[in-house]
């Protein structure tokens, strides 16, 4: 990747699918590219390296962990970029070795790891990076506070089809755009448009992992809503919120949820739960509305408000609009993300360790009684020396210096 110059920062992905990251990611990489900035890829995802506007290589399994190795090593980039946690793994070897002589690590923290376990795992995980690039505070809370050097940034996002046009309702169409999984609570969603006698689901995204999930949905979803629910698989990217009279987000634990971005920019209202990291990108009420996370009947409610009342949805869509382009904009945000990676601050585990360590022995003192740590004084103390016992059996006062001069010497 040194062709041309050497690549200021290096990507690094796993995944087999252009998903809703990959997407970010190349947005990221054509607006540095915009601006005389040059990044490159590793990456498994065929479509992903075809797309990528840099110098990318394709590369999975043990071709990849060679060719991040050479990258680190010899290619010598200012920061390379993990975008998949299990490949997190393969960096801890990179971040032993002394600063001077490897690139700054830099971990793309765009997932949401559900329950004890998870939350254990990416907290150690990001210890083998020097900063950390967090898509929401929602994610970034899976960080430990200790760390130190982890920077939340909304995702860029370059406005589609319908940017700048005035809402109009569209029908009672309800969509749920990105990838069917279990994960996404879509059936929530069928639940909420069930309470709402003339509205229809409309599913937009290909299937996840976990094909036979798929299948299921697709026969409790028609078995309940009939012919109101409609799977339209993947679709362009221009016609993600086409037609969609609001767009709904159902699961409390998506990172962030690029979908609702995308459909504010595109003019349509967002519906998401009042937790998570989707949460961060509407004001209930002002840039969308909001519904009690897991509740059918929430969500149902507040997909009333918007088909009900289309004047008022026009103010919240508007006032979303000028927000997300903000917040989401793609020049910004891609020279903010490579700004840090390159030169943020660096967390310092070893010395994170030892303030911890201090601050629990700290804790464990402050929390004994008072007595009982004057007790534990007083035991420390040296036992005083008995003084010698003067003949004739008296013992001197204390004090008394004088000599027995009958005393036997």
């Amino acid at each position: 990747m040194s062709r041309g110059g050497r690549a200021r920062a290096v990507f690094v992905s796993t995944s087999s699918i252009v998903w809703g990251a990959e997407t970010s990611l190349l947005t990221t990489a054509r607006h540095l590219q915009r601006q005389g900035e040059r990044v490159g890829l590793l990456a498994r995802a065929p479509g992903f390296v075809e797309q990528w506007p840099g110098p990318a290589r394709l590369a999975d399994g043990a071709r990849l962990f060679a060719a991040l190795a050479r990258t680190a090593l010899l290619e010598r980039p200012e920061a390379l970029v993990c975008c998949s946690l299990r490949l997190a793994a393969a960096f801890a070897p990179l971040r032993v070795l002394p600063r001077a002589v490897r690139p700054a690590l830099v971990f793309d923290l765009h997932d949401y790891l559900p329950g004890a376990p998870g939350r254990r795992r990416m907290r150690l995980a990001m210890w083998w990076f020097d900063r950390v690039v967090a898509v929401s505070a929602f994610s970034a809370a899976q960080v430990s506070a200790d760390h130190g050097a982890v920077l939340v940034l909304a995702r860029p996002v370059e406005a589609g089809a319908g940017a700048g046009a005035a809402w109009e309702p569209r029908g009672r169409r309800v969509g749920v755009v990105g990838r069917l999984d279990a994960d996404k609570r879509i059936e929530v969603a069928a639940e909420a448009v069930a309470l709402l006698p003339d509205a229809a689901l409309v599913l937009r995204g290909a299937s996840g992992m976990d094909e036979g999930y798929t299948e299921r949905l697709r026969g409790w979803a028609h078995e309940l809503l009939g012919e109101r629910v409609l799977f339209e698989g993947r679709v362009p990217r221009e016609r993600v919120v086409a037609g969609l009279a609001c767009v709904v987000v159902a699961n409390e634990e998506e990172a962030l949820g690029r979908t609702v971005a995308e459909a504010q920019l595109a003019g349509v209202p967002v519906v998401v739960p009042d937790r998570g990291g989707a949460r961060e990108l509407v004001e209930d009420g002002v840039t969308g509305w909001t519904f009690r996370a897991g509740s059918p009947r929430s969500l149902a409610d507040a997909v009333r408000a918007v088909l009900d009342d289309p004047e008022g949805a026009a103010a919240v869509v508007a006032r979303a609009r000028e927000v997300a382009a903000v917040r989401h904009d793609p020049d910004r945000v891609a020279r903010e993300y490579l700004r840090f990676a390159v030169s943020g601050p660096s967390a310092r585990p070893l010395r994170a360790l030892l303030r911890r360590a201090a601050g629990r022995v700290g804790e464990r003192v402050a929390a004994r009684p008072r007595s009982a740590r004057r007790a534990g004084a007083h035991a420390r103390q040296e036992p005083a020396v008995p003084a010698p016992r003067p003949a004739g059996g008296a013992v001197p006062a204390p004090g008394d210096t004088r000599r027995d001069l009958h005393a036997p010497r």
